[in-house]
């Protein structure tokens, strides 16, 4: 009937927009997963075999880490149009994020597709390993479904509360349910993460246990699997999206309802986007800096520095998208209040997007660049000053048995405090 809707004059042009609009992009992301793997597994061909610091490989390794963002938002955005097109209160959103959790913890576990994985991170790159490992590119889309079941509460207050307020008031309003909200789901979030990451460590130590009763050690097996590895590693790779919208979300209120008073930055003059970039990428940089070089003991410190980082990451990119795409716009509606033309938005969008592929490669370089520099100077400082760390530094990574993240492993040719000769006794 949906179908039929699309073509069929008797249905409303809203109805016929969604349609559309569904199929459209389901057409996309079936074009996007079907293209993508052959990219993916061509593009080193193309790589500079000499250097790994040359522009052509910025370049070549730039383009191969975006093509799974490119697998990654095509499906988000199918999910997203399938749930616009539904056209249900939350109850489709609820459902969906249920299948989507099953059938994604079910394929990325399921052994084939485990093993294409595996070898494609050991550098086994074929095309059948590119097409198996397709669903481990829909985290973000599942992570969108359950941001938008938790933050289905806090929209409908942002959108329907006191509508007759003026605006300085509901602002405030706003603000404080988006702080609310964000609250509670970090706390629930950490928690959940720091809880999977308990069981992993109990999924390492539960087989060192004097366990005799066999059906205690397969219940003990069925639980730790179940929790640690299949719902565990799926629920936390999505999650860490649904943080990551919660601090984008808590910081476009703060910014552009609160202080600049837009409902969004879609309505904000393109100078006041450019201003939002830069302050959360000097802010947010500083503090992913001081987060990385601090350490933790806790899983619930431990799990609230990779979300942040993860979150404060994603924040800034989406910033300067939002930049890209609201100066894009302001452009082409200029431009065809006085010469309108059909083509001008996809050639404005084409080349924004040769100019800001160009710019990051630049940036890529540099950075590659830099860190050649920064590896130089620590290996000659290896050499000149070799040191033995402490064994009894080295804490778990969460706090028992395991290396830790600021701990060099000890080298083998050097002689450890057991193997080295005694100093002779003095006479």
């Amino acid at each position: 009937r949906r179908f039929l809707g699309a073509v069929d004059a008797a249905f409303d042009e809203e109805d016929a927009a969604k349609d559309r609009a569904f199929a459209g992009y389901g057409i996309y992301g079936l074009l996007a997963w079907s293209i993508v793997p052959i990219l993916q597994y061509k593009i080193r061909e193309i790589d500079d075999p000499k250097s790994k610091y040359s522009r052509l490989h910025a370049a070549v390794d730039l383009q191969a880490k975006a093509f799974p963002m490119v697998l990654a938002w095509s499906f988000k955005d199918v999910v997203q149009q399938f749930l616009s097109w539904t056209d249900q209160v939350l109850w489709d959103e609820i459902l969906t994020s249920i299948v989507l959790i099953v059938v994604v913890c079910a394929l990325t576990h399921y052994k084939p597709i485990a093993d294409a994985k595996s070898a494609l991170a050991n550098g086994r790159n074929t095309l059948k390993n590119r097409y198996l490992a397709l669903p481990y590119n829909m985290m973000l889309g599942v992570g969108w479904c359950i941001n938008a079941v938790a933050s289905f509460l806090v929209k409908r207050l942002n959108e329907y509360a006191w509508p007759d307020l003026p605006v300085a008031a509901r602002s405030v309003l706003q603000l404080v349910f988006q702080l609310t909200y964000f609250g509670i789901m970090s706390i629930c979030v950490l928690r959940l993460d720091a809880y999977y990451h308990l069981k992993k460590r109990e999924q390492e130590l539960w087989e060192e246990q004097d366990l005799t009763d066999v059906t205690d050690i397969e219940i003990r097996r069925f639980e730790v699997e179940l929790v640690a590895n299949n719902l565990g590693d799926t629920l936390t790779h999505a999650l860490a999206f649904v943080y990551g919208w919660g601090v984008s979300d808590l910081l476009n209120v703060l910014y552009y309802a609160f202080f600049m008073g837009c409902s969004s930055y879609s309505k904000c003059p393109y100078q006041q986007v450019w201003y939002y970039g830069i302050i959360v990428t000097v802010v947010l940089g500083w503090y992913i800096k001081t987060l990385s070089l601090q350490e933790y003991r806790s899983l619930a410190s431990k799990s609230y520095r990779s979300f942040m980082i993860t979150a404060m990451s994603l924040t800034v990119g989406w910033a300067w998208m939002n930049v890209c795409q609201v100066t894009t716009d302001s452009f082409v509606d200029a431009w065809n209040s006085v010469r309108f033309s059909i083509w001008t938005k996809p050639l404005c969008y084409l080349f924004m997007s040769v100019f800001v592929y160009i710019l990051m490669v630049e940036i890529y370089y540099q950075i590659l660049d830099e860190l050649r520099y920064i590896k130089r100077e620590r290996d000659e400082f290896h050499e000149a000053y070799p040191t033995v760390p402490d064994s009894g530094s080295r804490v778990g990574s969460f706090g028992i048995g395991l290396s830790s993240e600021a701990t060099l492993q000890r080298d083998p040719e050097v002689p450890n405090d057991q193997n080295s000769p005694k100093p002779p006794e003095s006479i």
